[in-house]
This record gives structure tokens, sequence and C-alpha cells, in this order.
């Protein structure tokens, strides 16, 4: 006799306050020489760093989010008239991120400060939440918690109970618990920079399967 089972699929969405500020700048520049261009990238570093620490921060707050170095090239026409490109130099990009408590008098004084410094980057700023896994594990207790809500519903229809789980499936992704809030600005124009920001609820959802065997 083949044994009867129920497969359900259950969806939960939730909605959370942010409770961290995460700013992220890029720095950049080219220059002819590969030697010259990791010079100025650590130049450039250097002051960001100094700059962050004058603002409260310590150097193990800060963190590299990224960090390239590539050869630059240009397009031109020769002696014949013919299009051809050329290595010019090269050109590094480094992404530094430094993260702290929902603030938004703190984001008006860091960024403040950092555009009076005369620090040339592009800057961004991100909300998320900071305990990302007990976010996760409670998305998924209550999509299976739905799961089971509507197995009972179908089972009793039927005329059986819910037995034993035969399996469990679930999306691997990780949900995205952050959104930039707008997108980079120069840090250069932001000599002042006053803001009220009342960042809205990050909403992420996830969908479970179960097999149920009936009884």
């Amino acid at each position: 006799m083949r044994k009867r089972r129920i497969k359900v699929s259950g969806l939960c969405r939730l909605s959370l306050m942010p409770d961290t500020t995460e700013i992220s700048f890029n720095l950049s520049g080219t220059c002819a020489e590969y030697e010259s261009t990791i010079a100025l990238s650590a130049e450039k570093t250097n002051l960001l760093y100094e700059a962050l620490m004058a603002t409260g921060f310590l150097k193990s707050d800060i963190g590299t989010g990224s960090f390239s170095v590539v050869p630059e090239f240009e397009n031109y026409t020769d002696e014949k008239g013919n299009y051809k490109r050329r290595q010019i130099g090269y050109s590094f990009s480094h992404m530094i991120n430094v993260s702290f408590p929902l603030d938004s008098a703190r984001l008006s004084e860091i960024i403040t400060a950092l555009g009076k410094s005369g620090i040339e980057a592009d800057f961004s700023v991100s909300f998320k939440l900071s305990d990302k896994e007990a976010a996760k594990n409670m998305l998924l207790d209550s999509a299976v918690a739905d799961c089971r809500e509507k197995a009972e519903i179908l089972a009793k229809a039927a005329g059986a109970t819910l037995g034993k789980v035969g399996y469990i499936t679930y999306s691997r992704n990780s949900p995205d618990f952050s959104y930039m809030a707008g997108g980079p600005a120069k840090l250069s124009k932001m000599s002042s920079f006053d803001v009220d920001i009342n960042p809205s609820e990050i909403t992420v959802s996830d969908t479970v399967s179960i097999v149920w065997k009936l009884k």
C-alpha cells in the first residue's frame, strides 16, 4: 500500500527596523606607474583613517570592503587613421566601511567632519540589522509554523492527521537585511551634512517546503 504524504510550502514575510548605520567610502585614483598608484592609494587611505579616528572610531572599527588595482587604457588614432588602444597607467579602487548604532546626529557629525577635511572620496549610507542570524532564524521559524498550520488544515479536511516529517527544503539564498539610503555622493561637497533620517523597515521573506507522512 502506498504511503500517504502531504507536501506544503510556507511563506513568511518579516518587517524589521534596522539598528545599524554603515557608511561606505570609495577612494580612487590613477597614476602612470604601478608603484605610484599604490603609493597614492596608501596616502588617501591613511588620510581617511586619520579623519575617521578623529571622529571617535578605533582603527579596528574600520574595515576594507574591497581593493583593486587595474590597468588604465585609452583609445587613439594612429598616423594611418587606425583606431588603437594603449595603456596609460593604473587605477585603484579602495572601498572602506564603518558601522555604528543607528544615530542621525552621529551620522551628520561624521560626514560633516570628513567633508571639511578635504578628502576626495565617494560615499554611500546603508541601514542594516546587526544580528542577521537571529533575524534569519526568526524568518525560518515563522515559515515552518505557517507550513504546519496549512498542513494540519489540509490533513484534517482529508480525514487524516500529520505524522512524522519526511523532509524539509528551503531557500539557500540569504535574505538581504540591509538597504542603501541613497546613491553615492561626493564627500568634498558635504561641508555641512545635517539630516534627521528615519529609516524604513527592512522587509524580507523566505519559503519553506515540508513533506509529512499522514496517519
